[in-house]
């Protein structure tokens, strides 16, 4: 079913170590362009989640700096600013059901699992690209005219939901 999470999931974790400088997950996440890290611990289990807002709360600019950058207290480490637990969702829910849980419970994504296992994330940033799949895939009744951006924008149960996880921020 295409419209499922293991469709939108992805699979190539990259995965920050607990006790690791927050310098270091930051610079981790920008060179592989993601937004969130599961957390590990020195025994290889999922112990949080570090997001791009994680980091922006922990990031100080000197006041002399002429170029910002961002810097952090050399003490921190990932434990000190992840968030825990890590909520997780079945390869075979639903995406609209993904959708409406990240916008009620302000959460940018989530592990996916199946038979328990962690088989990969599924973010905000996927379910746009769900979006965008549907929207270039869509057709009205008669299958000979493709439904414009606007109408299923304002107009459709997917709107809906960009329009309230835009709203909610994520």
């Amino acid at each position: 079913m295409k419209n499922s999470v293991k469709n939108y999931t992805s699979k190539d974790l990259i995965t920050a170590l607990w006790s690791e400088t927050l310098d270091s997950a930051y610079q981790k996440m920008g060179r592989a362009h993601i937004r969130h890290l599961p957390v590990i611990n020195d025994d290889g289990e999922v112990v949080g989640i570090i997001s791009d807002r994680d980091f922006q709360r922990a990031i100080w600019v000197q006041s002399d700096d002429r170029i910002p950058k961002a810097r952090f207290d050399v003490a921190a480490n990932v434990k000190d600013y992840m968030t825990t637990p890590v909520e997780s969702v079945p390869s075979d829910a639903k995406l609209s059901d993904v959708a409406r849980r990240m916008v009620i419970e302000k959460i940018s994504a989530f592990l996916v699992t199946k038979n328990e296992n962690i088989i990969g994330i599924i973010t905000h940033e996927d379910l746009l690209r769900a979006l965008v799949h549907l929207l270039e895939t869509r057709t009205d009744r008669d299958d000979s005219v493709k439904l414009s951006v606007s109408d299923l924008t304002y107009n459709s149960p997917v709107g809906h939901i960009v329009n309230s996880l835009n709203f909610a921020g994520i």
